[in-house]
């Protein structure tokens, strides 16, 4: 029994570590060029995240939920003129985040460093 429990933990353990560390996350930082703009998404571990562009001149800050397909945007309270509340659609494939807006699909790219 001892041995079951041990082997139980070391699996719980690793399980959680390498979910953690793995690729299937959105948390980080995301970028992608917009009609010629370069356009950085970044969603930390806490839930919240920042969307900015023109090399930081606009940036828009926000709390974000996954849920399945779905990331749920919602502006802090000092960026609700600039953001409204969304739920996009959204597809991860390795280090390629895919949101859809409405008509709009943006490929955004995984920044690595």
């Amino acid at each position: 029994m001892k041995k079951l429990s041990i082997i139980l933990c070391v699996v719980i353990l690793l399980s959680t570590v390498l979910c953690a560390c793995g690729a299937d996350s959105i948390v980080g930082s995301w970028s992608a060029s917009v009609e010629g703009t370069q356009m950085t998404l970044t969603f930390e571990e806490d839930g919240t995240g920042t969307i900015s562009a023109l090399g930081g001149l606009l940036a828009v800050d926000y709390t974000y939920e996954v849920k399945s397909d779905v990331i749920k945007l919602t502006p802090v309270e000092s960026s609700e003129d600039l953001l409204d509340a969304n739920e996009l659609p959204y597809t991860l494939d390795k280090d390629t985040l895919t949101i859809t807006d409405g008509d709009d699909t943006i490929e955004f790219s995984r920044d690595k460093g």
